[in-house]
């Protein structure tokens, strides 16, 4: 089994288990989604594998979003180009033939949330807080966020969510469906390989096509949806709130917005 630099990969009888490994936030890096991209080449070789488990490294994050130091300045070109192909690993991981758990171990923030998202169950500790935060940095949620997250907590729900970027408890996140089961965090792992070998132990043939079916009706008109979204992302982009948003959030002070 090839090995990354950022994750961590291991299958066992028909299960396998990827570790975003750059704490403490394992931040949803350029090398870190190539990383992604490539193990979901290697997985795809396996002939029978039957569930796949990701977590973070780590007791503080499962993913704390996209590392905000590699969109220093890019031009919208480039900008486009990046957010494009991280959208596009995230939605083949969400099409990903067998079912993909995501067990939450600490922070899923912003592009980390989408990760999440785009995972089929979550499991989350008790610790851990989620939210898509990027209207906080004049940015919008522009790798599939703003069209999984209504279609997951319904629309008032994922409205409140992104708008005010606040970030949910666990307990918040099951009372709305965005999280399964909550669990202790020294138990979470035990509790997402016991969800994956009752998957396992049931008919590949028969979850896959399950989750195909599922996903069918998902993905009605999404990709209406991700084009809209890109566009809207770039208009956050351009705007000069994104630029005090982002240098706010680098200078670790309060931006002054000015709706422009």
């Amino acid at each position: 089994m090839k090995e990354f630099s950022t994750i961590k990969l291991e299958v066992k009888e028909h299960i396998a288990v990827v570790t975003l490994n750059d704490p403490p936030m394992n931040l949803l890096s350029g090398p870190m989604l190539r990383d992604l991209r490539d193990m979901m080449g290697e997985l795809e070789k396996e002939e029978d594998l039957r569930c796949i488990i990701i977590t973070g490294e780590g007791p503080k994050a499962f993913c704390a979003g996209a590392n905000v130091d590699e969109y220093t300045d890019p031009t919208i070109d480039q900008l486009d180009e990046t957010d494009v192909w991280a959208r596009n690993i995230l939605t083949r991981l969400s099409n990903f033939p067998c079912p993909i758990i995501a067990a939450i171990n600490g922070y899923a923030l912003g592009g980390g949330m989408e990760l999440a998202l785009a995972c089929d169950i979550r499991i989350a500790a008790e610790s851990a807080k989620m939210g898509l935060v990027e209207t906080k940095i004049g940015m919008i949620a522009g790798w599939g966020g703003s069209q999984r997250l209504p279609r997951i907590v319904g629309v008032g729900n994922a409205k409140y969510m992104m708008f005010t970027s606040d970030k949910i408890t666990a307990d918040k996140a099951l009372s709305i469906g965005l999280v399964q089961e909550v669990v202790p965090a020294e138990e979470l792992m035990n509790k997402a390989m016991e969800i994956a070998e009752r998957i396992a132990y049931n008919s590949p043939i028969a979850v896959r096509l399950e989750k195909e079916a599922v996903n069918f009706y998902m993905n009605m008109n999404i990709m209406e949806g991700l084009e809209l979204e890109r566009r809207c992302d770039r208009l956050t982009y351009l705007s000069e709130d994104s630029k005090e948003g982002m240098a706010a959030f680098e200078e670790r002070r309060t931006p002054n917005y000015k709706n422009r």
